[in-house]
């Protein structure tokens, strides 16, 4: 199976991965355009890429022994995430489906409900005022 950036690319599927640091050169052309890099948060600009749970502890290993920040593995009921921060500063997370993912997916009958509940428990003054 071919891959990007390590990660298994399903046949089909489209990705392209794109270096910031590589457009340097071309902003430094174009002094109009500011741009500066700056740390972010995770929940401020991160990209999520869905990978098989044997794929997540491996590259999960392989972050623990490189230079590279990697926290994880975070227990998020339905899906366990990993994340690494690439050199520009943002957030990549792996993330992989627990086996009853689906199950729990389908438990409330409409996904915007789940978002709901969601929400309500991660702001539970804002959900009630």
């Amino acid at each position: 199976m071919p891959t990007v950036a390590g990660i298994p690319r399903k046949p089909g599927s489209s990705m392209r991965i794109f270096s910031v640091s590589n457009l340097r050169e071309h902003w430094k052309s174009d002094p109009e355009t500011p741009f500066e890099f700056k740390d972010q948060r995770d929940f401020d600009l991160h990209i999520a890429l869905e990978v098989e749970q044997d794929h997540l502890k491996k590259m999960f290993e392989i972050g623990k022994n490189s230079e590279m920040e990697c926290r994880g593995i975070s227990d998020h009921g339905f899906i366990d995430s990993i994340y690494f921060r690439d050199p520009n500063g943002y957030v990549i997370e792996l993330t992989a489906k627990r086996p009853d993912h689906d199950r729990q997916m389908l438990a409330s009958g409409d996904p915007r409900i789940l978002l709901e509940k969601w929400n309500e428990s991660k702001n539970p003054v804002e959900a009630s005022a």
